[in-house]
């Protein structure tokens, strides 16, 4: 008898503690169907340098893919827009003598079939060069009085580069 009660106590507390957890969780993250939720999927510097000569005495380290983790850390959370400065400090530069770009594709909302947005900044991108990834989309972004190309594609197979 003493034994039987005592399962049903640990039971009912173990219930209670993953419900608790589930609550939890619900208030704490943000809405995973939310369409303004923010998805980095790559952000790269210095694409336009991969196989290009830089300084000599060093090699290129420029990588499509290079700069996801930190912008991600930056963005994924947030819904809405997320505005930030490009920090050559922490990007790195992976192609020492190359005027980089800086690229970044995001979808909006949840799942693999939203649209991916990109936004080119055209070499040489700067330290402090506002980028603004938002969603829903806003259509016109200027870096030092250049229009910035921002295109909106379907399919992620048919991603453009600056001279679409």
């Amino acid at each position: 008898m003493f034994l039987m009660r005592f399962v049903v106590a640990v039971a009912i507390a173990l219930i209670s503690f993953f419900a608790a957890l589930t609550v939890f969780d619900y208030f704490d993250s943000p809405k995973a169907d939310d369409p303004n939720r923010i998805r980095i999927v790559e952000a790269t510097f210095g694409a336009n340098c991969i196989g290009n000569p830089v300084l000599p005495g060093h090699v290129s380290k420029a990588r499509i893919g290079n700069a996801t983790d930190l912008i991600a850390a930056l963005c994924t959370p947030q819904t809405g827009t997320c505005s930030f400065a490009l920090d050559i400090a922490k990007l790195g530069d992976p192609a020492p003598g190359c005027g980089k770009t800086f690229e970044v594709k995001w979808t909006c909302g949840r799942g693999s079939s939203r649209a991916l947005n990109v936004i080119s900044v055209p070499a040489p991108a700067e330290s402090n060069d506002p980028i603004n990834v938002s969603c829903p989309l806003k259509k016109q972004v200027r870096y030092r009085g250049l229009e910035s190309e921002l295109w909106r594609q379907r399919e992620p197979a048919l991603l453009c580069s600056r001279s679409c």
